[in-house]
């Protein structure tokens, strides 16, 4: 298996100017993805486990 690194899809501007109209003083959704988008990145990890799994599933190839 392989995994992909990316993070949280960027927002259409045309839906951040639609909600930005509709929630001018923001609302709990917004700020909880504004907050935590950075959580979600997975960039960070790319590199912590690149060929440590092998096909037997085990670490280091011992079985």
């Amino acid at each position: 298996m392989s995994l992909q690194p990316k993070g949280l899809p960027e927002i259409p501007e045309q839906t951040a100017a639609v909600a930005r109209a509709a929630f001018p003083k923001g609302s709990l959704p917004i700020r909880v993805r504004d907050r935590l988008a950075e959580v979600f990145v997975d960039e960070p990890f790319t590199g912590t486990t690149a060929g440590v799994v092998t096909v037997s599933g085990l670490v280091g190839g011992s079985g």
